[in-house]
């Protein structure tokens, strides 16, 4: 349903605003998948939370009985009334504004920008 290389773009262009100087390129990939899998499980949220609580349920069960393609789960949200690309736009902005903060962990940890 969503197009991984876009969000891999996406995830790679946020830890290049961030500028992160104390990470090794393991420990970069290993963060670059983290945010990879934290992003696609908010996406996921956001969009069955936009769904009427039936539909949740309906989806809940097709998706547990292994019954639904990424394709066929994004029609589902289409037939009702989903808008996937507003909500995903809306989503991921959220996740750069939260990600672009500064953090006192992130400080503590030594992790520095580069201005």
């Amino acid at each position: 349903m969503f197009n991984q290389t876009d969000l891999e773009a996406f995830v790679g262009g946020l830890l290049a605003k961030k500028r992160y100087t104390s990470f090794s390129e393991a420990e970069q990939n290993t963060i670059k998948e983290d945010l990879l899998d934290r992003l696609v499980a908010q996406l996921e949220i956001a969009l069955t939370d936009a769904l009427p609580e039936d539909k949740v349920a309906e989806l809940t069960a097709k998706l547990q009985a292994g019954d639904m393609s990424d394709d066929e789960i994004g029609q589902f949200l289409r037939e009702n009334n989903v808008n996937i690309e507003e909500i995903t736009s809306k989503t991921k902005d959220q996740f750069e504004k939260f990600f672009m903060m500064e953090t006192p962990v992130a400080a503590r940890a030594g992790v520095r920008e580069e201005n």
